[in-house]
């Protein structure tokens, strides 16, 4: 039966254990719950659905590698026209992480969360860009 979501939730594989869902992923209920239809039904809602949502697509992931890839090519054998890509990048990379960074915040992230989606810390995510307080 669990197996089922396996597709759908790359990463995160349920067990019901004395009626407590338990992900392999190591995140655990804090509660026990009167039936297995329960405990699943509460994997999904407040971890399985937040934890996929929360990342990047697959395929989007795979765009970005192969972009990456080119371009580390292209700066070997074309590093001028490299650099013209790169600043291109540039221009639509920082307003667009300006812009998830105040959809974030206007649903709810700390500044925690934004830095750890950033990979930088709270501090840094907020001296970047406090100037987008709500």
């Amino acid at each position: 039966m669990f197996d089922d979501f396996a597709e759908e939730f790359p990463g995160h594989r349920l067990s019901v254990v004395d009626l407590r869902p338990i992900c392999d992923c190591g995140w655990a209920a804090d509660r026990y719950f009167p039936t297995t239809e329960d405990a699943t039904t509460h994997w999904l809602r407040d971890h399985a659905f937040p934890a996929v949502e929360s990342q990047p697509p697959n395929w989007l992931v795979v765009k970005s590698d192969v972009l990456r890839e080119q371009v580390e090519e292209m700066i070997t054998t074309r590093p001028e026209a490299a650099l013209k890509l790169l600043a291109e990048v540039e221009k639509w990379h920082r307003p667009l992480t300006t812009k998830a960074v105040q959809a974030a915040r206007h649903r709810g992230a700390s500044w925690t969360d934004v830095g750890s989606a950033l990979g930088v810390s709270r501090q840094a995510a907020h001296e970047r860009f406090r100037a987008l307080e709500l």
